[in-house]
């Protein structure tokens, strides 16, 4: 009976560990050129359009990753979205209110962001402009495709 209490105590200390949340991660989320995601204008609509920006600190490039939903939430707390669930080359990306769908699901993979279909979140033609579109595209391992977080 010991033996069995123990073996439980020692389950439910795993169990409890494995289902703790990790901690949401905050900063600004750089890319090409050194240049950050941004939201154009710092606009909290729905639809506003995602871009690239020289780093300026502003809540317009402030972003935080919470892994337990895989969101990427930014200005008001939406979420980073793929237009229209869209999973063409090319399809851009925006701010929406978060809504749980697979067109806000983003993944972190050694120094890319995967979203819907696989995609890459991805800088319409490497172009390292202020003002660049964000949009998806097939993983390629380019530095369109390259990102990390700045706290």
């Amino acid at each position: 009976m010991i033996k069995l209490l123990s073996l439980l105590a020692t389950l439910t200390i795993c169990l409890t560990t494995l289902m703790a949340p990790v901690s949401a991660t905050a900063g600004e989320i750089q890319g090409i050129a050194g240049k950050c995601l941004d939201v154009d204008q710092q606009q909290t609509n729905d639809g506003a359009r995602v871009q690239i920006w020289e780093c300026n600190g502003t809540v317009a490039q402030r972003w935080i990753y919470i892994p337990a939903t895989s969101e990427i939430r930014g200005p008001a707390g939406k979420c980073l979205d793929v237009d229209n669930a869209g999973t063409a080359d090319g399809t851009h990306v925006q701010l929406w209110q978060c809504n749980g769908t697979n067109a806000q699901k983003w993944f972190p993979v050694n120094g890319e962001i995967h979203g819907l279909a696989g995609k890459c979140l991805d800088v319409d033609n490497a172009d390292t402009r202020n003002g660049t579109q964000v949009q998806i595209w097939e993983c390629n391992g380019t530095n369109a495709q390259s990102w990390y977080l700045r706290k």
